[in-house]
């Protein structure tokens, strides 16, 4: 697929047709397993499958009518984008064999749907109705029962009304917004670290450029920037940097919006209690606490009332100011 230029979007669905209680995949073959044979349901490029850790540039579409479970469900979390009939359902149900689902299922079913939710799934071995998971983020489209293809098929003729170079760069940015994905600075590569200034500068910049003829006169910005534009944080040259231009950004169209009164100010918080902290692990997050003297994460709350704050009516003398919500980490 991704050597075939006419070929932009990949689907993987199975034949279901007929089946009183279809399943999509229910995994690897347990005999194979049991009998030291494991090794061979991987490929060195793709491991399980051929497929899960397969590197690729094009979108794959999963097209789910049954139960996809065990190594079937890792199938569908290594694919973008999940479409299911609502007779579906997905889980792990290694833990009642015994088993360690090892296709990354333990790691990506909480970046898809939840820590909670997927700690409640992997534990318990029990699927998650399609419903539920539409609910919680993992697919994307519902159908009827038997028509998962057709719905496939009509997203990706959607996708390839879009320009494949845009689309396959777009992919690659949002799955390395991730905090497991950064890269350290040797690794990353030009296209990499210009992926991210686009999105959290040329964000920035474009939204400014578009508020600058419909803002009325006293108007307020408010940027958001982060901790890591003043400290720095090891393989995060890309984001570091982009969340510093943020800074320098705000402080330029300061002066410049000032001259219709309105006021451009920026917010930089530090380690907020979002999903993304929330997945790292206990003694990363430990370790960040013990260097912030309030001895707490952030909330999303302390960040809006920053927000608020520099947005509030008797706060229009301050313009260009960089606003620290992070507990004291950076003073």
């Amino acid at each position: 697929m991704e050597a075939d230029n006419d070929v932009w979007v990949g689907i993987i669905t199975a034949n279901t047709e007929g089946q009183e209680r279809p399943v999509f995949c229910a995994g690897a073959d347990l005999k194979a397993i049991n009998s030291g044979k494991a090794g061979d349901l991987n490929t060195r490029k793709g491991g399980f499958a051929g497929f899960v850790y397969r590197e690729r540039k094009k979108p794959v579409i999963v097209a789910v009518d049954g139960l996809a479970t065990a190594g079937g469900c890792e199938i569908v979390l290594g694919a973008d984008l999940v479409v299911a009939t609502t007779r579906s359902a997905f889980g792990l149900a290694e833990v009642k064999r015994n088993l360690i689902a090892g296709a990354g299922g333990l790691f990506r079913l909480p970046r898809a749907i939840g820590q909670a939710a997927a700690m409640e799934a992997i534990l318990t071995g029990e699927p998650i109705p399609a419903e539920r998971a539409y609910h919680l983020g993992l697919v994307s489209r519902l159908a009827e029962p038997g028509a998962a293809l057709d719905e496939a098929l009509a997203l990706a003729a959607k996708i390839c009304e879009a320009a494949p170079l845009a689309v396959w760069a777009s992919r690659k940015v949002v799955l390395a917004a991730a905090w497991a994905d950064d890269e350290t600075l040797k690794k990353m590569t030009t296209a990499d670290f210009e992926a991210v200034m686009k999105v959290n500068l040329g964000g920035a910049f474009n939204t400014l450029q578009h508020a600058a003829s419909i803002l009325r006169p006293s108007g307020r910005v408010v940027n958001i920037s982060s901790v890591a534009a003043f400290t720095g944080f090891f393989g995060q040259a890309n984001y570091a940097s982009s969340k510093a231009a943020i800074v320098a950004l705000t402080k330029v169209a300061a002066r410049e919006f000032a001259r219709q009164g309105t006021t451009v100010n920026c917010v930089a918080p530090g380690f907020v209690e979002t999903e993304i902290i929330k997945d790292m692990p206990a003694d990363v997050t430990r370790t960040f606490v013990e260097q912030i003297p309030l001895g707490r994460l952030g909330q999303v709350d302390d960040v809006v009332n920053a927000v608020l704050f520099l947005c509030a009516a008797d706060t229009g003398y301050i313009t260009g100011q960089v606003i620290h919500v992070n507990g004291g980490f950076y003073m």
